[in-house]
C-alpha cells in the first residue's frame, strides 16, 4: 500500500442529503471544539440542525457539517470507533430537522491533527494569508518528502494546515469506510481533486 495515497471526502451527489450546522438554539458553542481542535469529554453530545434542507432529505451515512467537517452514521461509526487514529474522536450528535424530528445515530468526526504536507510549488492556489493559510485552492499535490518525516500511524486522518476546510484520509481508512458500502459519500484522490 502506498503510504502517500490520500483522499478528500465529499458528498456523492446521488442523494438529497441535508447540509448541517450547529444548533445555536440549543448550544451556540456546540461545535467550537472543532475550530479550536480540542477534544471534548467522553459522553459529550452535540446538537446539530439542518442548514439547508431538500424537500425530502435523505439521512445518508455521510453528512456535511458547516466548516468542512464530517458527520457519520452508525454504520461508519462502527468501522472507525476502534481504529487507532491519533488525535481523532467521534462525538455523538443529535440532528434536528426543520419539523423538529431528531436523528440520534450520528457522530461528528473530531480531528485534532494538522499538517502542512502540500507542495507549495506544485499545488495551485490564489494567495497566502499572513498566517500561512492558502485561499482559492485549485489543485493539490502532496509533498511526499515532507510527509515521510511523520510516521504513517500519526497521519492516517489529518486537517490540512494550508486550509482547515480540507481533511485528508489515508487509503487504509478510505478502504475501511467504503467496505460497508456507505450512502452519500465518495472519496477523491488528492491528485485528482479540482475545485
Amino acid at each position: 500500500m502506498n503510504e502517500f495515497e490520500y483522499y478528500l471526502i465529499e458528498r456523492d451527489g446521488k442523494y438529497a442529503s441535508p447540509l448541517l450546522m450547529n444548533d445555536d438554539e440549543f448550544d451556540e458553542d456546540g461545535t467550537m471544539f472543532l475550530r479550536n481542535m480540542e477534544k471534548v469529554e467522553e459522553g459529550t453530545t452535540v446538537h446539530l440542525a439542518f442548514m439547508k434542507s431538500p424537500q425530502k432529505p435523505d439521512m445518508t451515512d455521510y453528512l456535511w457539517l458547516s466548516g468542512g467537517r464530517s458527520v457519520f452514521s452508525k454504520k461508519i461509526y462502527d468501522i472507525l470507533k476502534d481504529t487507532a487514529v491519533k488525535d481523532f474522536q467521534l462525538v455523538s450528535a443529535i440532528i434536528k430537522d426543520p419539523k423538529g424530528n431528531e436523528y440520534s445515530d450520528y457522530w461528528i468526526a473530531g480531528i485534532y491533527r494538522e499538517f502542512a504536507f502540500l507542495s507549495e510549488e506544485e499545488s495551485e492556489f490564489d494567495s497566502k494569508t499572513s498566517s500561512g493559510r492558502w485561499s482559492g485552492i485549485e489543485k493539490m499535490v502532496i509533498n511526499e518528502e515532507e510527509m515521510a518525516k511523520v510516521p504513517l500511524a500519526e497521519r492516517l486522518i489529518y486537517v490540512g494546515k494550508e486550509s482547515s476546510a480540507y481533511v485528508f484520509y489515508h487509503k487504509s481508512i478510505v478502504d475501511a469506510i467504503m467496505s460497508v458500502n456507505p450512502t452519500g459519500v465518495r472519496f477523491v484522490r488528492v491528485e485528482d481533486w479540482t475545485n
